[in-house]
Order: structure tokens, then C-alpha cells, then sequence
């Protein structure tokens, strides 16, 4: 039988750690170093980039660094002083690059990553838009020529997206920026492909989850504002100045609260099931106890219990108390918080929209 001896076995082991090295390595050449010349390799983040390593150039400009590959493909730089060379990387590729060291962020070559000339490409096409709207700003290039610019550049991005949507140079090319500006908006169909790659095959990657949030705070952002629209026109376009809501009351009779015109309406909208609604009860107890006989009613609309918890829960109380099963009445008025009120004057018209009744108590008494 024959065995490996002892030093046939270690080298047969460094070779399989060497071909199963998990970092990734950037290097190249910087003309115009000098032997002060300290390049920076960094990871970037959403806050601040990490500094992975730091080396002094060598008297022809050249460097070399390894770091360990990321989790999930992730964005990078080299830089020197204030210029930045950002690079992606997705695994334990060589990228090897050559530039200058006051043009660091234009590399004049580019070797070992192909996903490193396309982000290399969308820097490059910003920086002539940037310039463009720079023009276009102090009067020195007509508008036109940066429209027609941004449109091919966004077409380019929209093709690179629809080509590999995971890819981490989709990710940075939909948030790039002219000026103050995002290029794509949120909401755009670009924007929202990286996001939902992202999301359905890296969930745990924190540049994921930020894209994910972003895209929903503006998508929740836009429907309140169309919601806010809608109220506003179904308040100006319905005959009382309020949209009308006709809900069963704990007798099954139905109410109506068009029927109350001519009295100042308080119409509330509770959560029965909310550890803060006894004190909200009182509250309106208080306001009732008050201003009841002078002309105030309360209309209250609740739906978050079974029917038969409500009933109990309502049955005595002295305003008028109706149940919406479907929130029918919590989409038509735009509620996005319980409790919240809204106080109409005797013609019908909304004074006040609060989600206290502590600032209704002036209010109340002006109208009545």
C-alpha cells in the first residue's frame, strides 16, 4: 500500500486552500504617484464607505489588494484623496485597472470584469449629463440636448435592467443621480424590477430591504395623496360638504349622516380593540356631556370587533354608534389611524380634522 509522505501531503493541501481562495483582488497602475501616494480600498455603503485597506503606492504606481468576497454582491472603491473609483464585485474575480491618480475615477483600462466596464459606462454617461445640466443651468447649453441625453441614458438602463435585474450594477445604475435628482424615480418600472429581484432572491441583504422600503414609502406616499385628492373632490362635489354614510347602528337600524345636517357632526372613527380606548370614550363622553344639548352630535364608526363584541361594547353609549364591516366609510374618508375625528360645521363643511379630541373643545364651542 502505498501512503503521501508528510510533505507531499501539506503541498497537496496549500494547493486546494489556494484554488478555493474566497477573496476577490484589485490591482493595477497609477501614473503620476509620487512615494507619498496612499490609495484607499473601501466598501461602500448607505452610510459610510468601510476602509478594508490602505498601501502606499510603489515608485512605478502599482498596487495590489485581496479582501474577503461579500455575502452578496456589493459596490466598492479605490480612492485617493477625493477621487473615487467605484467597482462591483461579485465573487473572487481580479479586476486589474490602470488610470491616473487626478482622474482615478476614469480609468483609461479596464480588465477582468465585465460588470466592471458597464458601471464603469454609466459613470462615465453621468458625468456628460452632469456636465450638461451644469450648462443648461448658467445658460450655456439649450435644454434639449441634455432631454435628449437623459432619455438614451435611460434607455440604456432600462435595457441593462431588463437583461439582469440582480445584477449589483442594475442596483446602482437606478439610483444613480444628476444633480440633487434621482435619474429614476421610486416608482419607475425600472426601479421596481431591481427591487423585486432583489427582493425575491437576496431578502436578507440589507441593500434589499432599503430598495423594498423605498419603493413602498413612495408607492404609500402617492396612494395618500390620490386618496387626499378623492376626499377632497367628493367633498366639494357632494350636497351636504360631506360624503354622505349610511352603517347599521347596534339595533340594526340604519343611520344616516346626511340625517344630522343643520347640528355640528363630530364624526369619529375608534378602535374598540385598542388598549387606548377607554380614555378615548371618556374624552367623548365629556364632549357630549357638554355640548349635546347645545346641538352637538357624535357620529362614531368602528368595525375592528365581531358584531356581537361591538354591540356590547356600544350599547351604552348615548351618540350615535354604527358598525363597518367592510370599512367601506375608513377608505371613502382616507383614515389611516385610529382613533381620528372629523368635525363638520351646521353647513355641512369640514372645519377640522384631529386624531385627539383634546384640540375639539375650542373649536366646538366656536361653532355652536
Amino acid at each position: 500500500m502505498k501512503y503521501l509522505c508528510p510533505w507531499a501531503a501539506c503541498l497537496l493541501l496549500s494547493i486546494l486552500t489556494a484554488c478555493q481562495d474566497h477573496r476577490f483582488h484589485i490591482e493595477g497602475q497609477l501614473s503620476g504617484s509620487d512615494d507619498k501616494t496612499v490609495v484607499y480600498l473601501e466598501q461602500l455603503t448607505l452610510s459610510d464607505p468601510v476602509l478594508l485597506d490602505s498601501a502606499r503606492l510603489d515608485s512605478k504606481g502599482f498596487f495590489r489588494f485581496k479582501s474577503e468576497r461579500p455575502q452578496y454582491p456589493d459596490l466598492y472603491q479605490l480612492r485617493i484623496g477625493r477621487q473615487a473609483y467605484i467597482f462591483p464585485v461579485d465573487s473572487t474575480e481580479t479586476i486589474h485597472i490602470e488610470a491616473h491618480v487626478d482622474s482615478l475615477y476614469a480609468p483609461h483600462a479596464i480588465t477582468g470584469s465585465a460588470k466592471a466596464l458597464r458601471l464603469d459606462s454609466l459613470r462615465r454617461s453621468v458625468r456628460v449629463l452632469q456636465a450638461e445640466y451644469n450648462q443648461v443651468n448658467t445658460g450655456d447649453n439649450p435644454a434639449d440636448t441634455l432631454f435628449a441625453h437623459l432619455h438614451q441614458h435611460r434607455d440604456n438602463v432600462l435595457q441593462l435592467v431588463v437583461a439582469d435585474p440582480l445584477s449589483i450594477v442594475s442596483y446602482y445604475a437606478v439610483l444613480q443621480k444628476l444633480g440633487d435628482y434621482f435619474i429614476f424615480a421610486p416608482t419607475d418600472k425600472a426601479v421596481r424590477a431591481v427591487a423585486t429581484a432583489m427582493d425575491a432572491y437576496m431578502p436578507d441583504y440589507y441593500r434589499s430591504r432599503e430598495l423594498h422600503n423605498r419603493v413602498l414609502m413612495v408607492l404609500a406616499s402617492d396612494q395618500r395623496r390620490a386618496n387626499e385628492q378623492k376626499l377632497s373632490d367628493m367633498i366639494a362635489q357632494s350636497e351636504p360638504g360631506f360624503i354622505d354614510i349610511s352603517l347599521p347602528d347596534y339595533r340594526n337600524r340604519m343611520m344616516r349622516l346626511s340625517d344630522l345636517r343643520g347640528k355640528v357632526i363630530l364624526l369619529d372613527f375608534a378602535a374598540f380593540s385598542d388598549r387606548d380606548n377607554p380614555d378615548h370614550i371618556m374624552n367623548l363622553r365629556r364632549l357630549h356631556a357638554a355640548y349635546h344639548e347645545r346641538g352637538l352630535e357624535i357620529y362614531q364608526v368602528s368595525g375592528d370587533l365581531s358584531a356581537d363584541e361591538w354591540r356590547q361594547a356600544v350599547a351604552s353609549l348615548p351618540w350615535i354608534c354604527v358598525y363597518d364591516m367592510q370599512a367601506s366609510a375608513v377608505r371613502s374618508y382616507n383614515v389611516m389611524q385610529l382613533p381620528t375625528q372629523f368635525l363638520f360645521d351646521r353647513q355641512g363643511q369640514v372645519v377640522l380634522r384631529e386624531t385627539s379630541v383634546d384640540r375639539l373643545n375650542s373649536e366646538i364651542e366656536r361653532l355652536l
